[in-house]
């Protein structure tokens, strides 16, 4: 009986830290929700990140008409590739073992995109 013990034991420590060390190595994305907050050129059938005006190009968005993500992939739009390669439309969550705290609800990550579709960053 103790040798059965003894086994059970190696095996809930060795999953145990199998489960960890994949918690710790595999990182885990968000990409953009459907409600949120995009501008687009309506011309040149391209969406762009709110963000990307901030950061490279204050005030050219004037001339672009706000909508979501959702609309913009209905109407076959494509993603601003400069926004695309800097990664706007995702969110690096971390490891997932973040993931898995958050599913707790033991702690919760800052979102890039809130309820309304507005972004945070």
């Amino acid at each position: 009986m103790q040798k059965i013990f003894k086994h059970l034991k190696k095996g809930f420590v060795g999953g145990f830290v199998l489960l960890m060390f994949i918690g710790f190595a595999v990182d885990t994305m968000q990409s953009m929700p459907d409600h949120a907050q995009v501008f687009v050129d309506d011309s040149t059938k391209i969406y762009y990140s709110p963000m990307y005006f901030y950061d490279y190009d204050p005030g050219a968005w004037y001339s672009l008409r706000l909508t979501t993500a959702e609309e913009a992939h209905d109407l076959g739009y494509k993603p601003h590739k400069l926004s695309r390669k800097m990664g706007y439309f995702y969110q690096d969550t971390g490891v997932l073992l973040h993931e898995w705290i958050e599913d707790l609800g033991i702690h919760s990550q800052e979102k890039r995109w809130n309820p309304d579709g507005s972004w945070n960053w």
